[in-house]
């Protein structure tokens, strides 16, 4: 859903079936390539510049909730967001120094920094007091949350933390599926599951006795619940209609398949030679076996992209399958 909406604004958009981290891999190697700007996320000017202003609408919006005395706007006694890199609340912790520093807010929120526990390597961290946190291998289906490198991202909020009182915690895939579903109900609030992270987070800060009756408690959340309606509705539906074509027969379904192999299923008969160009042999050779699995194919292999360009001139293939990062070339460049 959100490649679709990204492409209506009129992105060109590369899927990566892979990690968040391995997606952010491909994008630095394609931008170093192409000599484009490549946005850093946590040291990004931008980015923080603009998230920095949430701060100013929460601090103005509170004073109008919560008038103070003196006339001030009021900064909340929590901020909480479930994290990934970190540079949500980085930009809004920005925000709320530069309203302290303008004498417009009398206090710092406190930062409660929600993870999902299958990659939380910040929680992590935080837990076992380092100043540096350790990359892990995502394991949740909260694919937004899924960077296993938080890089320096770990140490500014560390920092933020330590400085006002703080602190960092997890939650399952379980738990925020469950907020998700609650707040629906309740609420009528539609969130994605990165922000019901934080609102998991937040039942469990309750539970803990962190988060005080009096206290004023911003948690932020945003986006909608269509990537996860399967993991919050599993298969409990009212009914589950399968309407036929007027003249009797079942309307065909336009499920997506995705992969090779959906790939392959969809070649042209009239395919029989393909050139593979992958830098890892590995690779290359498990694709052969792939290939010639489904179908007899002449398969030729080049383990970079020099040379598999000289493969396809000799050749002339049916089909070209192209790593897409590769020393010398990548393959945007190797397809034009």
């Amino acid at each position: 859903e959100k490649l679709r909406e990204l492409g209506l604004y009129g992105a060109e958009v590369v899927k990566i079936a892979g990690t968040y981290d391995q997606a952010k891999k491909v994008a630095q190697d394609f931008a170093e390539r192409r000599n484009l700007y490549l946005d850093p996320g946590t040291t990004a000017i931008p980015g923080k510049e603009g998230l920095k202003t949430i701060a100013f609408e929460i601090a103005e919006q509170l004073a109008r909730y919560a008038p103070t005395v003196d006339g001030k706007w009021r900064a909340p006694d929590w901020y909480i967001q479930a994290v990934s890199g970190g540079i949500g609340p980085i930009g809004i912790w920005k925000g709320f120094q530069e309203l302290m520093r303008m004498g417009l807010i009398d206090k710092m929120p406190k930062l409660g920094i929600i993870q999902v526990e299958g990659c939380a390597p910040m929680v992590e961290a935080w837990k076992l007091g380092k100043d540096e946190a350790e990359p892990v291998t995502p394991r949740t289906r909260i694919s937004v949350l899924a960077t296993g490198d938080p890089g320096r991202g770990y140490k500014i909020l560390r920092q933020a933390c330590l400085e006002t009182g703080g602190t960092m915690i997890s939650a399952n895939d379980g738990a925020a599926f469950r907020a998700m579903r609650r707040l629906a109900r309740s609420e009528g609030l539609s969130m994605e599951p990165a922000a019901s992270v934080a609102f998991a987070g937040l039942e469990q800060l309750v539970a803990e006795g962190l988060l005080k009756p009096e206290e004023f408690i911003v948690v932020n959340c945003s986006g909608h619940t269509f990537p996860a309606e399967k993991h919050v509705l599993e298969d409990e539906y009212v009914l589950d209609l399968q309407l036929g074509h007027p003249e009797g027969e079942m309307a065909a379904t336009n499920k997506i398949e995705e992969g090779l192999g959906a790939a392959l299923a969809k070649l042209d008969e009239q395919v029989t030679t393909v050139v593979i160009i992958d830098d890892n042999p590995q690779d290359s050779r498990l694709i052969r076996r792939l290939l010639q699995n489904h179908k007899n194919y002449r398969v030729f292999e080049a383990n970079n992209p020099l040379d598999g360009l000289d493969l396809v001139r000799q050749r002339k293939p049916d089909l070209v399958v192209s790593d897409l990062t590769m020393p010398e070339m990548d393959g945007f460049t190797l397809l034009e």
